[in-house]
């Protein structure tokens, strides 16, 4: 049996650990502190697909980011769950309402059908917009 050591028990630590023990390896996880208790417990949680390169063209990124979370939602789903995106538009917003529903298009274009549940673009006030 083949022994691995992992560094970090951060969120990737962790779960890469979960894994390679899933398919039958030998795991030493070394943290310092608290298993998910430093970078991890500052993280939003979110298995987001990389939107925010979207606006950058780093298309890529973010088809593998999503690739990623569509493999979490398939093969750790009781570890994660679907969530609807929302997306607030102010009057003042530096981005159009054109420029976020086509990014909204896109990004859901880009992830897999089954990971990307949905999105809603409000108004400021509640209005909705689409």
């Amino acid at each position: 049996m083949k022994k691995i050591a992992i560094i970090g028990g951060g969120i990737n630590g962790l779960f890469t650990s979960w894994l390679l023990a899933k398919n039958g390896y030998k795991i030493d996880l070394f943290e310092e502190g608290k298993i998910l208790g430093q970078t991890s417990s500052s993280s939003s949680k979110l298995l987001h697909g990389g939107i925010r390169y979207l606006e950058q063209g780093h298309l890529g990124l973010v088809r593998e980011s999503l690739l990623d979370r569509y493999w979490w939602l398939k093969n750790a789903g009781k570890f994660c769950k679907k969530i609807e995106i929302s997306m607030p538009v102010y009057k003042d917003s530096p981005r159009s309402r054109l420029k976020l529903f086509s990014g909204a298009k896109l990004y859901s274009l880009l992830a897999s059908w089954e990971s990307f549940p949905g999105y809603h673009v409000f108004q400021c006030g509640g209005q909705k917009i689409w």
